[in-house]
Order: structure tokens, then sequence, then C-alpha cells
């Protein structure tokens, strides 16, 4: 079954979410190793990952919008939903 535009817009925003998380913790790693330049770097790409994020997460808003949808604080993917009475592991 295909994925509808509001399903692929949760998910860029979750995967968004995990490449921000990611590469905070390399940034950090870096730092706390003393590796300045490759940390200046680090940052570089965090920023272009959060204005990513943060575009997706407009997308999302729109795509719930059109829907009536009400916007959600953390984008669910179908498959990670609640199923049979158990929540779904965190991330």
């Amino acid at each position: 079954m295909a994925e509808d535009s509001l399903g692929q817009a949760e998910r860029h925003v979750r995967k968004g979410e995990e490449r921000v998380r990611r590469q905070t913790e390399i940034l950090a790693d870096l730092e706390r190793d003393n590796h300045p330049r490759l940390a200046q770097e680090a940052k570089k790409v965090l920023a272009v990952l959060e204005e990513t994020l943060r575009l997706s997460r407009e997308h999302l808003h729109r795509e719930q919008g059109e829907r009536g949808a009400e916007p959600r604080t953390r984008a669910v993917h179908p498959k990670d939903e609640v199923r049979g009475g158990e929540e779904a592991p965190e991330e």
C-alpha cells in the first residue's frame, strides 16, 4: 500500500528528529574529544539538519490542516501507533 502525503510528511519529521538527535551526539563527542575543526563542521551540518526539520514540520502542519487533522506534537507513523492495547516503544 502506498504511503499518503500525510504519512510521508510524518515520516520525514520523525527521520529529521532522529538525524538532529544523532548529529547533536556527534557534535558533543567531537567537542568532548577536543576536535575543534571537526566540531565546527559538525555544527554546520547540524544547522542544515535543523533547518530541514523546521521545513518538514511546516509541511506536516500544512498537510494536517488540509485534512482537518489535529496537529501532533510528535509525528507518528502508522506502524508506530498503538497495537493490540499495547503502546509502541519509545525511540
